[in-house]
């Protein structure tokens, strides 16, 4: 620290220090600023150690020492308490060591501190790690004095394999042991005088005195054990002698001479865990390796109960068995099962371990993947993976890795409720804040800003679905869309999904009577931006910037604008995609309906529609049944029947090629929805030219409401129906259902029957809400009454 910087730091540590003390003064009995306060003490001997005010570090930390102390008589069995306490001696020993002051009962203290935490905390391999560095220094301290220090040096050694065996593939273990073994083999070599080991005796130090002990002991499973920890260990580094399946070996050995060997057992799960990881890192099947370490970790947990590593060990070994593919959803259930068994276990043990409560949310998430996979509710997973995010996060507020892990699990409840067709609108804005939350804390999370785009468009459909105002949320997805293209300028996907986003706020603002011409020009110029450059072509690209122009032109058409430059756009756009090579043949279908578009409008405004006419058939004619399985084309002769039966022509001629049409869709398929909807229609339309009331209506109604139960009843049958309620209206399973309730209102009210065709009407409306026609048809039922 900058001695201009520590007239800043120290005394504000020492303001603290003050402040925390007159509280006390106040209530002597507050354990938790007891503690508070020594850790403040060692937080200001941190800031001077180095400085010139470094004399002061020791009275600092004899302060929190005494901190301490005060907080242990009135709370003795507070373990925070005893961490510090042997964290203050550790520093006081050194202090006091430098300055030429015996530091042996400080040693001693320190220790005794940390061994009071691994009475309380067996299971945790921190408390082993503290312990064998103040045993190693202590012995440092004593081999300067020219004292006995062999003893301590193996106590510092014992202890580290001890933390070792609670956690056997922690990196840092390695070099620590490594350590204290070579300053052993450096004793010795001092003691004897003889010459210093070379470099190779250093690193293979652990396993020569491992393997000596073994020796010494060959029917010891403890000694063996130990011994299959340090290879592991060994293997671990850069520099391994040993490979892991040597260990593995070793603890099979221990588990000969001793059935139920824990160490032996948990240090065999952890290893095959590991291997696993290793496998999965260089993409080769490691789901071998994760059974062989969920099964070794259940014989241990079995073995000790009452041990909270075991159960941790567990949990992470058994969600990585439940995340591989290549395992079927049973056998993935059951492994996921068995990890939010154990850390729940392992969070009874231990309410205070944020890793494992973390480690719980993912293994409830990733239940929900599984069960959204194999087409199963998953809205209760993951709302509880939500909420054990959020119980985590507000133990650590900061953690930017909680706050993705609860944003992500928020997305896939609002992804599942929309799956299911329910109400996601509280989901989504959630998902979104908590999003943005994070995004504000790392703006270089561009991957998360991609989902947020995502999640505001989702976000602004279920608002309009709802009725509610959705412009803040279209407009937010707008500008996330662009955002995203200037990271990457170059592709087209982008510019796709931001005239996705656009596309839909027009038909939005259309819908609300509101001007929507901005929102299309956007989404015209993306397409046009694209050039092709998207997933579907060049000739899907000119299809969607046809139908912009379209709806476009709907929208000024109704409200009595000119739009001849909208429709001549869209018929360009179609005859340019017509000239492209190797085109399919009813794409002159949209063309045609794109003419017919032009016709009516021109027809309703009182013009000559007689050139448009003309191509209209032309185009219809080129394309018989032969050439066009496809319904569309009986779609577009109904169109113009429509459009005939209105200027007040012969419409027959037109309406027995669109029933043509569609019989000969249903002859080559009888489950052909859309081409029975079309037929119920056209016969519909035929009941309707005859005149309500005639034989023949009658008859043609009749006949158009048995096609709509046939398309009902073959709808009912089809699984992905009942999960796309509620979708877009131009969800190809919906559609046909959607018009074929549409039809049967028109020929039951066409029979007098309007309170079945209200019905009917409504049922439509629900599935396609933006269909304007159908909100005629039920406004007239309504007004018109039974």
């Amino acid at each position: 620290m900058n001695p201009e910087n520590d007239a800043e730091t120290g005394p504000s540590a020492r303001d603290r220090i003050r402040s925390l003390e007159q509280s006390l003064e106040r209530d002597p009995a507050d354990v938790p600023s007891w503690i508070l306060l020594a850790r403040q003490f060692m937080r200001l001997a941190a800031e001077l150690e180095g400085e010139v005010l470094s004399d002061q570090q020791g009275p600092a930390l004899e302060d929190a020492v005494r901190a301490t102390e005060e907080a242990l008589v009135r709370e003795p069995a507070n373990l925070d308490a005893f961490r510090i306490l042997g964290e203050a001696y550790l520093g006081l020993a050194g202090w006091q060591g430098g300055r030429g002051i015996d530091p042996e009962a400080t040693w001693r203290s320190a220790m005794r501190a940390f061994e009071t935490v691994i009475q309380r905390r067996p299971f945790d391999p921190e408390p082993y790690r503290r312990f064998a560095w103040a045993s190693f220094w202590f012995g440092i301290d004593r081999q300067e004095r020219n004292q006995e220090a062999r003893g301590l040096l193996m106590k510092a050694a014992e202890a580290q394999v001890e933390a070792m065996l609670l956690e056997p593939t922690h990196m840092v273990d390695t070099h620590m042991l490594r350590l204290f073994h070579n300053t052993l083999l450096m004793l010795e070599a001092a003691r004897s005088g003889k010459t210093p080991p070379d470099p190779e005796d250093f690193r293979s130090a652990p396993l020569v005195v491992w393997r000596r002990e073994v020796r010494r002991a060959p029917a010891d499973p403890d000694v063996r054990a130990r011994l299959g920890i340090v290879q592991l260990s060994d293997s671990l580094h850069a520099t391994r002698s040993v490979s892991p399946e040597q260990a593995l070996r070793t603890f099979a050995r221990a588990l000969v001479l001793k059935r139920d060997h824990f160490g032996a057992l948990f240090a065999t799960g952890a290893t095959w865990r590991y291997l696993g990881e290793e496998r999965k890192h260089d993409d080769l099947d490691p789901t071998r390796c994760f059974r062989k370490a969920v099964a070794a970790l259940r014989r241990a947990a079995r073995v000790r109960p009452e041990h909270q590593r075991v159960w941790v060990e567990l949990g992470r070994a058994a969600l990585l068995l439940g995340q591989q593919h290549k395992i079927g959803f049973r056998d993935a259930g059951r492994a996921l099962r068995i990890a939010r068994a154990s850390c729940e276990r392992a969070l009874l043990l231990d309410p205070d371990d944020m890793e494992t409560r973390s480690r719980l949310g993912e293994v409830v998430f990733y239940d929900g993947v599984r069960r959204v996979l194999s087409d199963r509710d998953a809205r209760r997973a993951f709302e509880d993976a939500a909420r054990i995010h959020a119980e985590t996060m507000r133990l650590e507020p900061e953690n930017n890795q909680l706050l993705w892990f609860y944003a992500t699990a928020l997305e896939w409840l609002a992804k599942e409720l929309l799956r299911r067709a329910e109400d996601a609108r509280a989901a989504l804005l959630k998902t979104v804040c908590v999003f943005e939350t994070l995004i504000e804390r790392d703006p270089k999370r561009t991957l998360e800003a991609d989902r947020l785009a995502e999640l505001r468009f989702e976000l602004a459909k279920a608002q309009a679905k709802a009725g509610e105002d959705a412009a803040e949320s279209y407009t937010k997805a707008i500008d996330l869309c662009r955002a995203k293209i200037q990271r990457e300028p170059k592709r087209g996907y982008e510019r796709e999904r931001l005239a996705d986003v656009a596309q839909s706020y027009g038909d939005w603002l259309s819908r609300r009577g509101a001007d929507p011409r901005a929102a299309y020009e956007i989404a015209i110029r993306a397409l046009e931006d694209a050039g092709g450059r998207t997933g579907r072509g060049e000739e899907a690209s000119l299809d969607r910037i046809a139908a912009l122009w379209t709806s476009l032109a709907r929208w000024q058409a109704g409200e009595g604008m000119d739009a001849r430059a909208a429709f001549s756009a869209a018929i360009d756009l179609q005859r340019r995609r017509l000239a492209l090579p190797g085109i399919v043949r009813w794409w002159r279908i949209d063309l045609a309906n794109a003419v017919g578009e032009l016709a009516r409008w021109k027809e309703s405004r009182g013009e000559d529609p007689r050139e448009e006419e003309r191509e209209w058939v032309q185009v219809l004619e080129q394309l018989t049944s032969e050439e066009s399985a496809w319904s569309g084309l009986g779609d577009a002769w109904l169109a113009r029947t429509e459009f005939e039966a209105g200027r007040g022509a012969d419409p027959h001629g037109a309406l027995d090629r669109a029933t043509l049409q569609y019989q000969g869709c249903l002859a080559r398929s009888e489950r052909d929805r859309d081409a029975r909807a079309g037929l119920a229609d056209a016969r519909r339309l035929e009941g309707e030219l005859f005149g309500t009331g005639s034989k023949g209506a009658r008859e043609a109604f009749l006949s158009a409401i048995r096609e709509c139960d046939e398309v009902l009843r073959q709808g009912r049958r089809i699984p992905g129906e009942r999960r796309a309620r509620g979708e877009a209206s131009n969800s190809i399973v919906m559609r046909p259902t959607s018009r074929a309730l549409r039809v049967k209102g028109e020929a039951l009210f066409g029979l007098g029957r309007r309170a079945a065709a209200r019905h009917c009407f409504e049922r439509a409306l629900a599935l396609d809400p933006d269909d304007g026609r159908l909100k005629r048809l039920v406004e007239r039922a309504r007004q018109e009454g039974p």
